[in-house]
């Protein structure tokens, strides 16, 4: 699980709990139980509520850690959740393990709708896109856009056999960029069309943005990739030995890039000098 800093608290899950911790001092302000023993979901703080995947869909009070709704629905414990704002409406973005996509309303935790594209990998959502990342049959690397009546159509989809479907594409300037699933690609997202790609070893890592650039551990974690995130053309800025672990996406703050390896954690200055 990776910690969720917001309103001055740090959220995580941790064995079979979740925790919220005062940021400055490190106190304990609340514990929770949850049924899926060390689940690696992250959570998501919006609106007063700490909403979280582990084993189903939970929304605890983000002050005291109250249950405010659960959601048995939705089953799992890798791919986290994400807002979707839709007008008045604030949905919970979320994967189930193995049935599908499903939104949720962040207030009550009624299902408002489900669609194809459950797995490991965490939804993104952007103004009126949804990108997915899922292994189910015809889903592959996939975006939903917005219907009047308050779901989600398939607008397109390109689909390949992966070892794994854990890594989380990003949205940036009308492209999607995926770096996982064994290549590197960039898709124009209005319809689709496939801008550049290539293989790589790129599995598990979440990409991050910044400066134009996308920064992704690759290669089981040994190297650090810079790709600069443009439709143009394939671009590989840096390629850096780096010996992080292969599955936590790294973390950037005012130019300090932090990376977790196997019994300790890095940080690289990445600014100007």
């Amino acid at each position: 699980s990776t910690p969720c800093v917001a309103g001055g608290k740090v959220y995580a899950l941790g064995g079979e709990r979740a925790y919220c911790i005062d940021a400055k001092t490190g106190e304990e302000i609340w514990r929770a139980d949850v049924p899926a023993k060390g689940a690696p979901s992250s959570f998501l703080v919006a609106d007063g509520l700490a909403v979280v995947l582990a084993g189903t869909l939970h929304a605890f009070d983000a002050e005291d850690g109250t249950l405010t709704w659960q959601q048995e629905s939705v089953s799992g414990d890798t791919g986290s959740p994400v807002l979707w704002e839709r007008g008045d409406q604030k949905l919970v973005v979320c994967s189930d393990k193995k049935k599908g996509l499903f939104a949720v309303d962040l207030k009550s935790g009624d299902v408002a709708w489900e669609a194809a594209g459950g797995g490991q990998s965490t939804p993104v959502a952007g103004d009126n896109h949804l990108l997915v990342f899922s292994g189910t049959d015809g889903v592959g690397f996939r975006a939903y856009n917005r219907t009047e009546q308050g779901a989600v159509d398939s607008k397109w989809s390109h689909e390949w056999l992966s070892r794994r479907y854990c890594a989380s594409p990003i949205i940036h300037d009308g492209h999607a960029y995926l770096i996982g699933g064994s290549r590197h690609m960039c898709v124009r997202l209005s319809d689709g069309e496939i801008a550049w790609e290539e293989k790589s070893n790129a599995a598990i890592t979440s990409p991050i943005l910044a400066d134009g650039k996308l920064l992704v551990v690759d290669n089981r974690g040994s190297k650090l990739l810079a790709i600069r995130a443009t439709p143009d053309k394939y671009e590989l800025v840096s390629s850096t030995k780096i010996g992080a672990m292969q599955c936590p996406t790294p973390s950037l703050s005012k130019g300090i890039l932090f990376v977790r390896k196997k019994d300790h954690l890095a940080a690289f200055d990445l600014r100007q000098k």
